[in-house]
This record gives C-alpha cells, structure tokens and sequence, in this order.
C-alpha cells in the first residue's frame, strides 16, 4: 500500500476521538468496528512494512507519516491480536521521540 492508498484507507474509516486521554490527543479505529477488516490488516501491514520506529513513554512503536497531515501508529506486532491502530495529528503536542537510526526492531 503507498501513500495514497493508505491515506484513501484512513479516509475510509471512522476515527474515535480517545476522550480517556485529554492529555494525549489522537484518534483510533477499531478493526471491525470502526474499519473493516481487509482495510485495517492493509494499513497494519503497511505500518509494519514502511514506518519508523520511535519511543513515547518509554515504548517502541512504528510510526508512518502518509502525508495527510497524521502520523498513525499499531500497538502490537501481532497482526492476529491487533484491534487498534491510532493516529495523531503532525503538530500534535504528544510527539514522540523519533529513533529514525535504529535496524529493524527494537
């Protein structure tokens, strides 16, 4: 999946507002909910394939910059147990701490 394609997919798909986390401002989709499964298994692939890995809170995670002004990022590495994938806004105040020079997996 390119660019376009993943960011025609997030399109796609109804974004919750994480209300729990004022602190934290993003948005989540829930596989099967929110997005359907083939469209979420796609954007996950694509997150695990293309994205960079960063720290927030002292945890790795991939993080993709589709350039449709979000980052998005997986919980898990575990396609079979991942039923989220969030996304936050470019100049949102979470930022993470990006690790742009490590290999493969933390």
């Amino acid at each position: 999946m390119n660019n376009g394609e993943f960011i025609t997919a997030a399109q796609s798909s109804v974004w919750i507002y994480a209300k729990t986390m004022p602190d934290c401002p993003h948005e989540y989709i829930i596989r099967g909910k929110t997005a359907n499964d083939e469209t979420y298994f796609a954007m996950f692939k694509t997150i695990e394939e293309r994205a960079d890995w960063g720290e927030y809170a002292g945890t790795q995670y991939q993080y993709l910059h589709p350039g449709d002004g979000y980052y998005y990022w997986k919980m898990t590495g575990d396609m079979s147990e991942s039923i989220i994938i969030n996304r936050a806004k470019e100049e949102s105040e979470i930022r993470y701490k990006a690790e742009t020079q490590m290999e493969g997996k933390p």
